[in-house]
């Protein structure tokens, strides 16, 4: 993990023993179903994504990248023009 976040922030400084004791790896479905709605949404984030469980990590890499530019075309994309009070989640 210390790898891929330093990756997206080359700055960020490394991850003491006991922050990575804190912190171990765990596994998240990629594309988990809403419970009520039944939908699949993605779950991705890049700079903690080290690999897709049973893939390489070329290929990992690959696809991550390839969702990341699909679930970020503007189609897909909120954007928000603030205005006093709102509050947005």
């Amino acid at each position: 993990m210390d790898a891929v976040l330093r990756e997206h922030d080359p700055g960020r400084p490394p991850l003491t023993a006991k922050t990575r004791r804190k912190l171990p790896p765990v596994t998240h479905l990629l594309a988990p179903i809403h419970p009520a709605t039944g939908q699949r949404s993605l779950y991705l984030s890049p700079e903690v994504i080290s690999h897709v469980e049973g893939m390489e990590a070329a290929e990992s890499t690959v696809l991550v990248a390839r969702l990341m530019a699909h679930a970020t075309q503007d189609r897909h994309v909120y954007r928000h023009r603030w205005r006093a009070g709102d509050q947005v989640l």
